[in-house]
């Protein structure tokens, strides 16, 4: 599957390749590249040059310190991410949690079910389906 445009927002290039797929519908150029990204043999002409091409660009100090630069980048923006997604997940788990407790406090003042999810609806903009999710018993034990 092609999604071309795709972007990770970081800048880079990225082409993910799929070595473990089905070769038959693909023309020799391609299965070519294929079994040299699989297992690293050249087995023609252009796998070849570009077996060349990346140990020129291995070889180089120039490249290797580019590359060393760009995996530093790269784990940084891996742990600013995990930062973020720690970040969301705390203010996302303060709502479960204030739903929750509206819940709570709803059964222990006698409210049926349809007055909580109604209630749900209007303070915390869920949608139906939503706010019975909390509502039902199995939800009760999140």
């Amino acid at each position: 599957i092609e999604e071309v445009g795709l972007s990770f927002g970081d800048e880079t290039l990225k082409v993910i390749v799929n070595t473990k797929g089905h070769m038959e519908d693909s023309d020799a150029d391609l299965k070519e590249i294929l079994i040299y990204l699989e297992a690293g043999k050249a087995t023609g002409a252009y796998t070849r040059q570009l077996d060349e091409a990346v140990r020129l660009v291995k070889s180089s100090e120039e490249r290797r310190h580019e590359y060393m630069v760009m995996m530093i980048r790269d784990m940084e923006k891996i742990e600013e991410g995990k930062e973020i997604g720690k970040e969301i997940g705390k203010e996302i788990g303060k709502e479960i949690g204030k739903i929750l407790g509206t819940v709570e406090t709803m059964r222990d003042d006698g409210k049926t079910d349809q007055t909580i999810v109604a209630r749900l609806m209007s303070r915390y903009g869920l949608t139906e389906e939503e706010a019975e999710r909390y509502v039902a018993p199995e939800a009760a034990a999140m």
